[in-house]
């Protein structure tokens, strides 16, 4: 599943029954989540969370996830 971190989120909560946005004074975080609910949803979602600058996303990494999901390497994933 690829796209923005609110549409991931839409997604992954329609696909197990539950509310589709996210408040952000909801108890909780945000990440585990996003997380937890596309697991439940069967989905595989690219984020890549890091406190040290210059470690997040790359359009390398980007590029190599879509390589393995591609080619059906994604953990869970069954072509």
């Amino acid at each position: 599943l690829l796209g923005f971190d609110g549409d991931l989120y839409r997604v992954c909560s329609a696909a197990v029954g539950k509310k589709t946005w996210w408040e952000s004074g909801n108890d909780g975080d945000f990440n585990n989540e996003i997380a937890h609910r596309c697991v439940g949803a069967s989905r595989n979602i690219l984020r890549l969370l890091t406190g040290r600058p210059g470690w997040g996303w790359t359009m390398c990494q980007n590029l190599q996830w879509q390589v393995c999901a591609a080619k059906g390497k994604l953990p869970g994933q069954r072509l």
